[in-house]
């Protein structure tokens, strides 16, 4: 690569400088390729400045450019959206106590996590609007690039608006559990099949799956707790059934049979009770871990 033309400003010429360098400076042969004097020739940094050869600001650049993959992308920058000033208000305006509000906004910070990405993490806050049945969720999505956050925020919203409605609609519905129950399990459908194992993992190495490990444990405690082997067997039959035809209402019932098997206050105690040449400690606490989470 001639050095001369590379200090053009051209995005053309900056590119293909950038990825000429990289390539050659990664193999370790820049001072081979570089027809120039090599900054490594002077030790002195103002013997470097004072030079008059043209080529040694080239190469210079040159040489700076390469370490540019060393850095992480820079974020983007936060975004604000004004919110409208709130006049002081007596608190026994409001229709929810404090605590109520609380435990409300963390189980809608639970559901708004939908999926294991750290690059995405939601933040989530609720207002109540005085004097009116209503209350407002402000929800926000951090982003690695410019945009990239908005396809998630658009799915939380989404999710939202259809528990909402459901909610709105109890009254009038004898069926609103059911009706925002299959809600919450749609909208944290990847989440649930990421505890279970079911989904896509950037690991190369996948895991046992909560089917294998139910299957696993069962045989072992079948003739020391049935009850464990039967509920352990229910969870089994319908994840079964959901891997064969992968609808939200067969992920419903996987969830529903976890929920069951999570209820027996033994769990943890019937999981200790296998010795460790049978099944390994980390195994036994994944295997709560998973039924436990996927419960919740």
């Amino acid at each position: 690569m001639a050095c001369h033309g590379a200090t053009t400003s051209t995005r053309r010429g900056a590119a293909y400088l950038a990825e000429t360098t990289s390539a050659i400076c990664l193999q370790g042969h820049l001072q081979a390729h570089l027809p120039c004097p090599a900054l490594a020739d002077s030790p002195n940094p103002k013997d470097m400045m004072e030079r008059t050869d043209p080529c040694t600001l080239d190469i210079a650049c040159a040489e700076a450019i390469p370490f540019m993959h060393l850095l992480h992308a820079v974020p983007t920058k936060p975004s604000i959206n004004p919110c409208q000033q709130q006049a002081h208000i007596n608190p026994s305006a409001y229709s929810l106590p404090f605590d109520r509000e609380r435990d409300l906004v963390n189980t809608l910070a639970f559901l708004s996590n939908i999926g294991e990405d750290p690059n995405h993490v939601p933040a989530l806050c609720m207002h109540e609007k005085p004097g009116t049945d209503g209350s407002e969720v402000f929800i926000a999505v951090n982003q690695a690039r410019h945009g990239d956050g908005l396809p998630i925020l658009k799915d939380i919203k989404d999710g939202f608006e259809n528990i909402f409605h459901s909610l709105s609609r109890v009254l009038q519905n004898p069926d609103a559990e059911d009706a925002v129950f299959r809600n919450i399990v749609t909208m944290c459908s990847l989440r649930i099949r990421e505890r279970m194992r079911y989904a896509p993992h950037k690991r190369k190495k996948s895991k046992q799956t909560l089917r294998q490990l139910l299957e696993e444990t069962s045989a072992r405690l079948a003739s020391k707790y049935p009850e464990f082997r039967q509920q352990a067997k229910a969870v089994i039959k319908s994840i079964d059934m959901w891997l064969k035809h992968q609808t939200e209402r067969r992920l419903c019932n996987v969830v529903e049979a976890v929920v069951q098997l999570s209820r027996n206050s033994s769990l943890s105690q019937m999981l200790s009770s296998i010795p460790n040449t049978m099944m390994g400690p980390s195994e036994r606490k994944n295997l709560l871990k998973m039924i436990r989470r996927v419960a919740r």
